[in-house]
């Protein structure tokens, strides 16, 4: 739930702030918290207002001095719209700066494109577990047909970095820990699965909780859609396997 907004922006006067401003023409939502604001509330409010672009970054200072910082220069209009939104809102009269900042958001100086490509890179798929009954992982892989497996999981590992980097380089507050949780869907689909890997790459897919959030994450940065693909994939793997 997102915090009280006069509350939020009183306490601006002496803490900085983490704020998100999702504007659509002349209206929008301001959202104010001392914490990063989760994607997921400011995916709540640009679908309450239709649609918008989210304009992120810390704000302090008082109400008729208050700095917004922002990581790129922000419209012209965009002090004008937040007065009139934060009246409306907060019964409050805002008069806003926007600045740039390089650490707007506590980030590098690394653009947000590099920093997601580098997470990208460091996120390949960990090796294949080793057979347990001594063979290799090669040779316990052998037996099963991964051709539906191989080309749905490249799929799938293409679609979760093209969606890391669309947040990666939207602006959204807390991209870092999203782009997290993507790499860690990626270093669990093994790119040769054992039989034994199959039950548990199924039970995996149908019920982890981080990977039903990647598909609910606004289809505006990517439509993700690999659950289904993934899970089609291991069962003609499963049919094709030999009975003892």
């Amino acid at each position: 739930m997102a915090d009280d907004l006069t509350t939020c922006l009183k306490q601006a006067k002496s803490k900085k702030m983490f704020f998100a401003f999702v504007v659509k023409g002349n209206d929008g939502t301001l959202i104010v918290s001392k914490k990063k604001i989760p994607p997921k509330e400011v995916a709540e409010a640009k679908k309450e207002l239709g649609g918008g672009m989210p304009v992120l970054g810390k704000c302090s200072g008082p109400l008729n001095e208050m700095v917004f910082e922002v990581l790129k220069p922000a419209p012209a209009t965009l002090p004008a719209c937040l007065k009139k939104v934060v009246k409306r809102d907060a019964g409050l009269t805002v008069i806003a700066e926007f600045r740039v900042a390089t650490d707007a958001e506590d980030e590098s100086q690394e653009s947000e494109e590099e920093v997601a490509d580098v997470k990208m890179a460091a996120a390949a798929p960990a090796p294949p577990k080793a057979a347990t009954d001594g063979a290799s992982n090669d040779d316990a892989a052998a037996d099963l047909n991964l051709a539906a497996w191989s080309p749905a999981r490249d799929k799938a590992l293409n679609d979760l970095r093209t969606l890391a980097k669309q947040i990666a380089t939207s602006g959204y507050a807390g991209w870092q820990e999203v782009v997290k949780e993507l790499n860690s869907i990626i270093v669990k689909l093994p790119a040769k699965p054992t039989l034994k890997d199959l039950d548990k790459l199924e039970t995996y897919i149908s019920t982890d909780d981080t990977v039903a959030a990647a598909h609910e994450i606004p289809s505006d940065f990517f439509q993700l859609d690999i659950k289904e693909p993934l899970l089609a994939a291991l069962q003609a793997a499963k049919a094709d396997v030999p009975v003892a």
